[in-house]
């Protein structure tokens, strides 16, 4: 018998097959992580357009805090577009009066101040392979002189002992 050396066409088709799964799998490995970067960094993007519209309405006098054409009445925009690292923002803030339960709601309130404080909401929203992203922030705005008062901090104490 003879035997014969080489490679045979079927023997380069499994071989080529086989590096054909290698060279998709680590395609999709390499395009999976370049989108979780991207992912990633809108993501921060976000969360620091946030961040900061949250610490610049913190900074403000109580008075002050506030939307144009909102009520309450301020200098802060309700809505606009913010271009950061070459991602398009949409910065969206809410403020409202809120009332808080522990001392009654609306016309149940016991002392009848139903605005004890403001709500804050600022939610950043950006467009991604996935469909629209959002990053939300809450808090609280707080009167300088306690929840309930909007008067100097001598007459906030006479009217919370006389109640």
């Amino acid at each position: 018998m003879h035997l014969k050396r080489g490679i045979t066409l079927i023997d380069t088709l499994v071989g080529s097959a086989l590096m054909l799964v290698v060279f998709v799998g680590v395609a999709a490995a390499f395009q999976l992580s370049v989108n979780v970067v991207t992912n990633n960094r809108a993501r921060a993007g976000a969360v620091v357009l946030a961040d900061e519209r949250m610490e610049y309405i913190r900074s403000l006098p109580y008075a002050s805090v506030g939307t144009t054409g909102g009520n309450p009445a301020g200098s802060i925009s309700q809505s606009e577009i913010v271009a950061l690292n070459s991602i398009s923002y949409t910065l969206r803030t809410l403020i409202v009066y809120a009332d808080d339960p522990k001392d009654g709601l609306g016309t149940a309130d016991s002392n009848g101040i139903t605005q004890d404080y403001k709500a804050v909401k600022v939610d950043v929203s950006w467009s991604s392979r996935n469909g629209i992203r959002h990053i939300i922030l809450v808090t609280r705005v707080s009167p300088p002189y306690g929840v309930e008062a909007n008067t100097a901090p001598f007459l906030s104490r006479i009217s919370a002992r006389a109640v």
